[in-house]
């Protein structure tokens, strides 16, 4: 099966966007079909080239992803380890009971953050801002 790949980009701060400038941003990855042997050199090509253009900030949605294998294991830990050094972050979004199974077996879930939210994602995100953080508790 090909693989699919959505791509939209969500602002972190409503009260301060500059649309010149990427790192103010999120990038939502949507990936349908199989992330294996076959098609995960095309996904890591997508997500070097995004953070190459300063997109540090992925969210990496899995909602429609109908099998992975170890090549589309080490795409995902290769572009986390990337966007880490560029200072940004990539996080699951929806992923799918088999695939959170075979995630959980490799120890991934220990390396990349997940959500099933997309607000929650976001916020995650949005708090590695410079001058964003997260909201303190009030008492």
């Amino acid at each position: 099966m090909a693989m699919l790949f959505t791509v939209e980009f969500l602002p972190l701060a409503i009260e301060r966007i500059d649309e010149d400038d990427c790192s103010e941003y999120a990038v939502r990855v949507a990936v349908r079909g199989s992330l294996d042997l076959e098609d995960a050199a095309e996904a890591g090509l997508l997500l070097r080239t995004l953070a190459a253009g300063g997109a540090h900030r992925v969210i990496l949605s899995l909602e429609q992803l109908g099998y992975i294998d170890s090549t589309g294991i080490g795409a995902i830990i290769r572009a986390k380890k990337d966007l880490s050094a560029r200072g940004g972050d990539l996080v699951l979004l929806n992923v799918p009971p088999n695939i959170k199974d075979i995630f959980e077996l490799v120890n991934l879930k220990g390396f990349v953050r997940s959500f099933y939210d997309d607000d929650e994602a976001l916020r995650h995100l949005a708090a590695s801002l410079p001058g964003v953080g997260p909201k303190p508790d009030r008492p």
